[in-house]
C-alpha cells in the first residue's frame, strides 16, 4: 500500500475528524489521500492558524486532530501552536512533509532538524520509516490521547508517500476503530492512603478551596467536581484553562484563579488553610507568582502529571490521580460525615460576583473616548443565549474574561502560552465543533497577524463571530512603557487597516463601531448572520490598564 494511504487510513480508523492545513510539494501525496478519506480537510491561508484549529477542535471535541504543512518554512510555522498546544495538553497530531530520504543529512533544500525542534514540545516524534510506518502511524496517534493527552510530530518523508510499503494490519485498524479516541484514553485511580488523608484534611479545615485544572477537561470530570463540591459545600475555584468546569453560575463557584482571577477569589485563596488542587498546575499562572498558597497551608495535589507533584509545593498528599477519579473516590469516602464548608463558600461566592459586576460597571471607571468594551460583553451576555468564546493574548482579553463560562466548552484558550493571535485559530476550529456561536474577542495587534484568514472563515463557512478591539497599539506593552519607561512607545503603535472593509472584501458581514449606542443593533445583526461576521469596535485604550507590571 502506497504510503500517503497508509496515513489517510490511520487516521480514519482513529476517527479523526478533520485536518487543516495548506498545499506543499511535499505533501501533496498526503492531502490527496487525506481528501478521498473520511477525513474532512480545511485549508487555512497560514500554518500557524492551521494548528491553532486543530488546538481549537482537538479543544472541543477531545479528539485527535490533524495540522499538517509542507517541509522546512511550513513546519516552521507549525511551531507556535505545537507549543502552545504542548503547554496545555492538547492531542494534535502535527504533521510535516520532508525531502525524499535519500537526501535527507545533505543539507538540501527546505531541510533542517525539524525533529530536533518539535520533539522539544511534543509528547513524542516520529519520522516515518519504509520498514514499519503503520506501526509508527499507529503509535503516535495512540500516543496523543493516552495518559496525559498532547501533541505528537510525525515527519514524512516525500519518497515514502508513493512508495509501495507494507500494509497496516486489519486488526490493529480495526482496533482504533472499535475505540472511541477522545483524550484521555486512560484513567489513574487515588491509593486509599490518600483518599484517607484528605478527607482527616477536611475534618481539620475552617477555610478549603476546590482549585480545579484543565486535567478535567480530558477526563470528563465537570460531574465529579459538582458532585464531591456539592457533597461539602465547597467553594470551588478554577485555573483560566478550565473554566466552566463547574458553571461559574452555580452557588458555589468563585470563578477563576490566580492571574486571571477577581481579587476576592484570590485573597481567598491567599486565607485557605487547605487547597485541593486536582488537575492543576501550582504554577507562576494559577498562583501569581507562588504569592497566593500560604506558607502553612495544607495542599492536596492530585494530577496524572507526576512531574507537577511536588515541583513547587511540598504537599501533604500528592497523588498522581485523574481528577475525575480521585474526585469520585473523595466524594463516596466524605458521605455521611459532618464536613460542611456553606457559610464560606456564601461569602467567597457573594464577594465574587459584587466584583465581576462592578468590573463589568459602565460607571465605575467611565470611557474618556470610543466604544466602551464592557457594554460590548455585556450586549453579547444578553442577547447570545447560549454561545462559547475564545480570546488572544492581551487588554482585550480582561473584558470577556468576566463573562460567566457554564460548562468546559464555554471558554477555549491556551492559556500557558498565552499567545496574541490565538482567539481567531481557536474560535474557527471550536465553532466547527459547536452547535452554539463561538464569539472570538482579539486585540487588533493579535487580529493584524492572522487577517488573512477571514478568507477561510468565509470559504469553509465557519460562522465564527469576531470582535476586534481596536485601539491601534500593542496595548498591555504600551501600558508597561508608560508605568516603566516614561511613555516612550517604541515598537508599541501602529496604524491599521479599516477592518471592516477587509473583512467586507472577503465576502463578510461587518460593521465598524465608534459609539456605545451601536453596540445592540451591531451585536444583534452579527448573530442574525448564518455565516462569520465581523465587528471592528474603536475602544477607549487605556480602559483597566492601570496595574500592569513589568512581566
Amino acid at each position: 500500500m502506497r504510503g500517503a494511504r497508509i496515513l489517510a487510513e490511520t487516521l480514519e480508523a482513529a476517527g479523526v475528524e478533520y485536518a487543516f492545513g495548506l498545499a506543499g510539494s511535499a505533501i501533496l501525496g498526503l492531502l490527496d489521500e487525506i481528501e478521498r478519506s473520511d477525513v474532512e480537510f480545511v485549508m487555512t491561508r497560514h500554518e500557524q492558524v492551521a494548528t491553532t484549529m486543530a488546538t481549537g477542535y482537538a479543544l472541543a471535541s477531545r479528539r485527535p486532530t490533524v495540522s499538517i504543512a509542507h517541509v522546512g518554512p511550513g513546519s516552521a510555522n507549525q511551531v507556535l501552536g505545537t507549543a502552545a498546544a504542548f503547554r496545555d495538553n492538547v492531542p494534535v497530531i502535527a504533521i510535516s512533509g520532508n525531502e525524499p530520504s535519500h537526501r535527507l543529512g545533505m543539507g538540501v533544500r527546505h531541510e533542517w532538524d525539524v525533529g530536533g525542534v518539535f520533539e522539544r514540545f511534543t509528547k513524542h516524534h516520529v519520522r516515518v520509516t519504509a520498514d514499519r510506518p503503520a506501526e509508527q502511524l499507529r503509535d503516535a496517534v495512540l500516543r496523543a490521547v493516552t495518559g496525559v493527552p498532547g501533541p505528537v510530530h510525525i515527519d514524512f518523508p516525500r519518497d515514502l508517500e508513493e512508495a509501495e510499503l507494507p500494509d497496516p494490519d486489519e486488526g490493529a485498524l480495526q482496533e482504533l476503530r472499535d475505540r472511541d479516541l477522545r483524550a484521555s484514553t486512560t484513567r489513574s485511580r487515588p491509593s486509599a492512603e490518600a483518599v484517607d488523608r484528605t478527607v482527616d484534611l477536611l475534618g481539620a479545615a475552617e477555610q478549603p478551596l476546590l482549585l480545579v485544572g484543565s486535567d478535567v477537561r480530558w477526563a470528563d470530570g465537570s460531574a465529579a467536581v459538582a458532585a464531591f463540591a456539592e457533597a461539602v459545600s465547597m467553594p470551588v475555584g478554577t485555573t483560566k484553562a478550565a473554566r466552566g468546569a463547574l458553571p461559574e453560575s452555580h452557588p458555589l463557584a468563585i470563578g477563576p484563579i490566580g492571574r486571571p482571577g477577581m481579587d476576592p477569589s484570590n485573597d481567598y485563596l491567599r486565607g485557605a488553610d487547605l487547597v485541593l488542587a486536582v488537575g492543576a498546575r501550582l504554577s507562576d499562572l494559577n498562583t501569581r507568582n507562588w504569592e497566593l498558597i500560604a506558607d502553612d497551608a495544607a495542599i492536596v495535589h492530585a494530577t496524572p502529571r507526576a512531574r507537577e507533584l511536588d515541583r513547587h509545593y511540598l504537599a501533604d498528599v500528592s497523588s498522581p490521580a485523574d481528577p475525575a477519579s480521585f474526585l469520585t473516590d473523595l466524594t463516596a469516602a466524605v458521605q455521611g460525615r459532618d464536613l460542611s464548608f456553606a457559610d464560606r463558600a456564601a461569602a467567597a461566592r457573594a464577594a465574587y460576583e459584587a466584583a465581576r459586576t462592578q468590573f463589568l460597571d459602565p460607571a465605575n471607571e467611565p470611557v474618556e473616548s470610543g466604544v466602551d468594551p464592557r457594554k460590548l460583553v455585556a450586549a453579547v451576555d444578553r442577547l447570545a443565549g447560549d454561545y462559547a468564546f475564545t480570546t488572544g493574548g492581551g487588554v482585550h482579553a480582561h473584558f470577556p474574561n468576566r463573562l460567566p463560562v457554564e460548562d468546559l466548552n464555554g471558554h477555549f484558550v491556551t492559556a500557558n502560552f498565552a499567545g496574541m493571535s490565538q482567539g481567531l485559530g481557536l474560535g474557527m476550529g471550536a465553532q466547527l465543533a459547536l452547535d452554539v456561536p463561538v464569539f472570538v474577542f482579539e486585540g487588533d495587534g493579535g487580529f493584524a497577524m492572522v487577517v488573512q484568514d477571514l478568507e477561510t472563515a468565509v470559504r469553509a463557512d465557519i460562522p465564527v463571530k469576531i470582535c476586534v478591539l481596536n485601539n491601534g497599539s500593542f496595548m498591555s506593552q504600551r501600558a508597561r512603557q508608560r508605568r516603566y519607561y516614561g511613555g516612550r512607545y517604541t515598537g508599541t503603535t501602529f496604524t491599521n487597516p479599516d477592518f471592516a472593509a477587509v473583512a467586507r472584501e472577503f465576502g463578510m458581514f461587518a460593521r465598524t463601531l465608534t459609539d456605545d449606542d451601536e453596540i445592540p443593533d451591531a451585536v444583534e445583526a452579527l448573530l442574525d448572520e448564518d455565516g462569520p461576521g465581523l465587528l471592528n469596535l474603536q475602544v477607549d485604550p487605556w480602559l483597566d490598564t492601570g496595574d500592569y507590571d513589568r512581566d
